[in-house]
């Protein structure tokens, strides 16, 4: 009888270690399968539309003291949400932004025209570097706060308001 005992007591204890063991797996492709915190809009679909700019300037915009509207929406840019910002007045629909540094990639839509204008599409030229630099603070690119949390550069950082970044414009769906 103690055997039998032993034996349905082990077998109680690996059914509830699996579904444990499921239930633990599940949550993580629920957490990480859903869309980043901080993003309105549709998705990025990943489609490659530019070439690939490296070192470009990046500044904040859209802080808690800097609030402003939307050249496309005309709502308020809210610092809470990624966005993005390039000297060029886009066409409808609008492309994304991915930028990469130091290891790390956020995606986010675009926001706003600027810094330094509203018709340089530099990430068309050859070579990929923004003609801005001598120009006002020399940004190419500017990001919201969130897109700075995103990227691992939180308010305390020295960091934070300018960096060298590489970015590209992917589709949305």
């Amino acid at each position: 009888m103690r055997i039998l005992h032993v034996k349905a007591m082990n077998y109680a204890t690996g059914t509830a270690t699996v579904a444990f063991a499921l239930v633990f797996f599940a949550s993580i492709f629920v957490f990480y399968s859903r869309s980043p915190p901080g993003v309105t809009g549709s998705r990025s679909n990943g489609a490659i539309l530019s070439n690939r700019s490296f070192g470009v300037w990046m500044t904040e915009f859209s802080g808690s003291v800097e609030y402003q509207n939307s050249a496309y929406t005309r709502k308020k840019i809210d610092p809470a949400q990624i966005g993005f910002s390039l000297p060029f007045k886009f066409d409808q629909p609008l492309p994304w932004v991915r930028v990469f540094y130091n290891g790390k990639t956020v995606e986010g839509p675009l926001v706003d025209v600027g810094p330094g204008g509203t018709n340089n599409p530099f990430w068309n030229e050859k070579d990929g570097n923004s003609p801005t630099v001598g120009k006002g603070n020399g940004a190419g690119l500017d990001a919201t706060p969130a897109a700075w949390d995103a990227i691992g550069i939180g308010k305390g950082d020295p960091a934070r308001g300018k960096v060298k970044v590489d970015f590209e414009l992917i589709a949305r769906e």
